[in-house]
């Protein structure tokens, strides 16, 4: 007679678990069932006692459900209390459902609405990087001679900030007046495509600056911190003059300074379609990039 064993081997619990979609009680009770009724050729009776079906009966079929759902507009189907109340099942009844994967939540996206021009203008975009090698194949642009501005938003102070502390220090304190008026400053970045520079025989990371639009003014008030009249930094609305005088006092001159061989050819500084920027043949930015006798550099937008 085998011996009677009456302890699960926890080797592959978890797998049977998730191979039969049973909890771990069950498991035991089929476990202890089949030690007990072990035969002499070692054979384990844990066939199902239920009488053919069993159970009460659902009140609707996985049709009719499907059915209820499809007829409820999109935008009442948003949470699930709204889907419940529109179709008029459960939500014990969807919730089953839904554990089957039957019934799915998915996540939808804006897209930007485009017209046939803009789609058109997109494709021209793509292909003007798209370089011939004569009776060879056709390249994409190394894009070695672009340079990219954008502006970035950065908050003077973060609301959660996570330090790695030892146990036995405190965590530093942060005050501000008030977390939902903190300020807010823009950034105006250039980057470009890091390479090998030749002359100086290092890997250049294609930081060319990043400049923050602030100003310098006298303070207006007095209060416990400071007198009237002192310097104090503040933001700068990002307005058309402003950028203008931000590429002709910070990027391209140091996108001249700073940048590493193919002086001799132009260089692309490219922008998005947003309003404070200049346009591409702005005569100003057209002359700054054209003058002092070193790289040419060219307005683009993307």
């Amino acid at each position: 007679m085998p011996r009677l064993t009456t302890t699960i081997p926890t080797t592959n619990v978890s797998e049977l678990l998730l191979k039969y979609g049973i909890s771990r009680q069950t498991l035991s009770k089929v476990w202890k069932r089949g030690q007990e009724t072990r035969s002499q050729d070692d054979r384990a009776d844990v066939a199902l006692k239920r009488k053919s079906r069993s159970g009460r009966r659902p009140k609707r079929t996985t049709d009719e459900v499907e059915a209820a759902v499809k007829s409820i507009p999109p935008h009442l189907r948003i949470t699930f209390a709204s889907l419940a109340a529109s179709s008029g099942i459960p939500p014990s009844t969807l919730w089953r459902v839904l554990q089957t994967r039957k019934l799915q939540r998915r996540t939808s996206q804006l897209e930007p609405m485009m017209t046939d021009k803009h789609k058109a203008d997109r494709v021209d975009f793509v292909r003007s990087f798209v370089r011939s090698t004569g009776n060879g194949p056709m390249r994409w642009d190394d894009m070695h001679d672009s340079v990219h501005i954008d502006e970035k938003w950065f908050y003077l102070m973060l609301v959660n900030r996570r330090y790695y502390l030892w146990h036995d220090e405190a965590v530093p304190i942060r005050k501000f007046s008030s977390k939902r008026h903190i300020i807010k400053v823009v950034f105006l970045t250039a980057v470009a495509r890091p390479r090998y520079n030749y002359n100086s025989r290092t890997m250049w990371d294609g930081k060319i600056g990043i400049w923050p639009f602030v100003s310098v003014v006298p303070a207006q008030r007095k209060n416990k911190n400071r007198d009237r009249g002192t310097s104090v930094t503040t933001p700068v609305t990002v307005t058309k003059p402003v950028y203008r005088e931000y590429l002709l006092k910070h990027v391209i001159p140091t996108i001249k300074e700073v940048w590493p061989g193919r002086r001799s050819e132009p260089i692309y500084i490219q922008q998005d379609n947003a309003r404070p920027h200049v346009e591409v043949d702005d005569a100003d930015v057209t002359m700054a990039g054209c003058s002092d006798g070193g790289a040419h550099c060219r307005h683009s937008r993307q």
